[in-house]
């Protein structure tokens, strides 16, 4: 991976681990699957980081010499290819977020909604008008008195009846 190590390939292992010494990261190769080994560029699908491919490519156009310009030609097309399949998955990656992002913003504003329905609801259930409420408790004092009055007066005819 440094471009001076070199380690050799056993091509039975199927969980084959290689580090990048300057970034930590690990690769875990299926060394079966190897079919030759030499200098050349080993890409991975789905695993580019594209920041290391603009690394790869400019430190390919600085090592360029006249005697490996095919060569060169075949390690460019491959980052070029890499980049494309990167920005690739990158609009892909935008347009996933972009959705849920509005599934998002959609969902916010039906909760507003809702709360401020809920709110009416609770609203119409506790709220006490009181003008409203102070003319039914006139109103049940009124009764009331009338009501306690004619018992009275109810009791006072039958007293006197009774005891004429």
């Amino acid at each position: 991976m440094d471009d001076t190590t070199y380690t050799p390939l056993d091509r039975t292992q199927t969980n084959l681990q290689i580090q990048d010494p300057d970034t930590g990261n690990l690769l875990h190769l299926d060394a079966t699957g190897v079919h030759r080994a030499g200098h050349e560029v080993v890409a991975f699908q789905g695993a580019t980081n594209l920041f290391d491919t603009l690394r790869g490519i400019a430190k390919d156009l600085q090592g360029a010499t006249a005697q490996n310009t095919g060569e060169l030609m075949t390690r460019l097309n491959l980052r070029f290819d890499e980049l494309v399949e990167g920005h690739e998955r990158l609009l892909t990656g935008l347009g996933k977020l972009g959705s849920r992002h509005e599934r998002l913003n959609s969902t916010e504003v039906r909760l507003r909604d809702l709360s401020t329905q809920l709110t009416g609801l609770q609203s119409e259930a506790t709220d006490v008008d009181i003008a409203e409420a102070a003319l039914d408790l006139q109103r049940a004092e009124q009764t009331l008195q009338l009501t306690q009055a004619t018992g009275a007066r109810l009791m006072q005819q039958s007293l006197l009846n009774y005891l004429n």
